[in-house]
């Protein structure tokens, strides 16, 4: 199933030029079948080291959308389990971001023991896409409403600084802070697992850049176990790719 993201210019986002997309009926894609007889994409091949674990049910990214960004060479397709779909988040510059995507989970999931989560972690959560302008903008808009006392961002979020630093350490795959330079398939990510807003939760963050694009994926992690949770999601992203065109 391929869906067309379409992100503006300069930062900025138009309800015009990208729809929201809603999740599809409760039934898999009709392009899905199960791990390991799936034929893959001709592009795109399965980390071997991906294998189903007790609290995923095993569906292999037959999901796919294309994402162009305007006045800008760089365009992408990213690949990810064909039981979730992406529906735009409404939240303008959320986390310095210039626009995100919640990952909605539909179908077969392990339920939840425990009411707070959506269905048993690890499981994706979210997409942001942010560059300099972007969190520039945030920044500012930060600065404005502390002189009113009202918090900025209840959780993590990159300022210019951490931008600049990250996006020097990507390309050599060096550590920056407590992230850990990691390889998923072709792919170099600096991973970090960092709070929910509330504690109640934990995030698992994959971060990446096209360009000057920096992405971050979040899967969702329960904090009883964190260690677990981490391996878990970990080989859940092996599930998750990035074609560059």
């Amino acid at each position: 199933m391929m869906v067309l993201l379409t992100f503006a210019a300069c930062g900025q986002f138009s309800s015009a030029s990208v729809p929201t997309i809603t999740a599809p009926t409760q039934t898999p894609y009709a392009t899905y079948t199960p791990y390991p007889t799936y034929t893959p994409y001709p592009t795109y091949t399965p980390d071997p080291r991906y294998t189903p674990f007790p609290t995923y049910t095993p569906y292999v990214p037959t999901t796919s959308a294309d994402i162009s960004y305007p006045n800008s060479p760089i365009a992408l397709t990213i690949y990810f389990p064909g039981n979730y779909t992406l529906v735009k988040g409404d939240e303008e510059n959320r986390r310095g971001s210039f626009v995100h995507y919640k990952f909605v989970p539909f179908g077969d999931f392990i339920p939840a023991t425990d009411p707070y989560f959506s269905s048993q972690p690890p499981y994706f959560y979210e997409i942001q896409f942010f560059d300099e302008e972007s969190i520039g903008t945030f920044l500012e808009n930060c600065a404005k409403s502390d002189l009113g006392g009202m918090p900025c961002f209840e959780g993590d979020y990159p300022d210019l600084d951490k931008y600049n630093e990250l996006n020097e350490a990507f390309p050599q795959s060096g550590s920056y802070d407590d992230y850990v330079p990691e390889r998923y398939g072709d792919r170099n990510y600096l991973t970090t697992t960092i709070g929910c807003g509330g504690g109640y939760c934990n995030l698992r963050q994959y971060t990446t850049f096209i360009g000057n694009i920096m992405i971050d994926i979040w899967i969702l992690l329960d904090p009883s176990d964190i260690q677990t949770q981490t391996e878990l999601s970990d080989k859940l992203f092996r599930s998750f790719y990035i074609e560059t065109h």
